[in-house]
This record gives C-alpha cells, structure tokens and sequence, in this order.
C-alpha cells in the first residue's frame, strides 16, 4: 500500500450529530493524500471518542468516519472555515494501491 486518501465532505439534511451509513454527503471542502502512516491522527480520535466510524471497513472506501470541524481543523486548517464548528462532517479513506 502506497498511503491514505482523505476527503471531507458536508452532511446535508443535517449535521448537528454524528454520520453514518445513511447519511447522504453534500459538497467536499476537503481532499489529500497521505504516507502509509497517515491515518494514525484519525484513528487516535475514534480512539479518543472525538469522532466515529462507521461501515465494515473493508474495501473502498474503508469505512466511514464523522467528525466536528472544530476536531479536524489541526489536520485540515482553514478548508472548510465556513462550517460551523459544532458541525459534523463525513470522512472517507481510501487506501492507495500500487
């Protein structure tokens, strides 16, 4: 594996809890790429309880994850600095394949 593909997406319909399965995604405010270590910081927050995942994890993407924006501005800065900071977000990671 080559790394980590990360973007972030708006809920629409609502964004005042966590994502999951159901939820429908609106705009992307956010796209990178990562070293194969790179989920390590997101993987510390579902740890921490400060965001979720959801899905089985398997395939692509690999799983979901929610987070509030204020607890991704260390990772993304100012991408989305018009979302509310009480707004949860959609996560999708993708692994790079060679």
């Amino acid at each position: 594996m080559l790394g980590w593909e990360f973007a972030i997406y708006r809920q629409t319909g609502g964004s005042d809890s966590p994502g999951d399965g159901e939820s429908i995604k609106g705009g992307c405010v956010a796209t990178w790429t990562a070293e194969p270590d790179g989920d390590e910081w997101l993987r510390e927050l579902v740890r921490a309880g400060i965001a979720t995942r959801y899905g089985d994890g398997y395939g692509h993407p690999r799983g979901g994850h929610s987070a509030r924006a204020k607890d991704l501005r260390a990772q993304v800065g100012d991408a989305f600095a018009d979302a509310h900071q009480e707004e949860w977000l959609l996560i999708d990671v993708w692994d790079l394949c060679s």
